[in-house]
């Protein structure tokens, strides 16, 4: 069996972030003060764009006042996010703006709506 993709622990890592930041009543600029880094970083955080640094999780963690147990579950987030996965003899042609939603589908347990002759939603 193929390894998991990191993408959706990207995601669900971000949205936890960003949660305990709004729950602690930060701004992006203060993530973004305290990471030494630019706010938009601090945006692909939280979107799952991209990973953050052990050391960078822990700072904002600790900076959100982040309960033990909950930490926790972050911090394997975090981990599971970094994981490296082989290459796939697609990945060269599948254009970057796509792969984030070819690695939601590989992850994804269940199709919800399958429709053979019609488009649903406003497309």
């Amino acid at each position: 069996m193929a390894e998991p993709s990191p993408t959706p622990y990207k995601r669900q890592l971000g949205m936890a972030l960003e949660r305990l930041r709004t729950a602690a009543g930060k701004s992006p600029e203060d993530a973004a003060e305290l990471l030494e880094c630019s706010v938009s970083k601090v945006y692909r955080i939280e979107r799952g764009h991209v990973s953050v640094r052990p050391a960078e999780l822990r700072d904002l963690l600790d900076f959100y006042g982040a309960p033990q147990q909950e930490r926790d579950e972050i911090e394997q987030l975090g981990r599971e996010a970094r994981r490296r996965r082989p290459r796939t003899p697609y990945g060269s042609v599948i254009p970057d703006w796509f792969r984030q939603f070819v690695h939601l589908e590989e992850a994804a347990s269940e199709i919800l709506v399958y429709e053979c002759e019609l488009i649903p939603g406003a497309l």
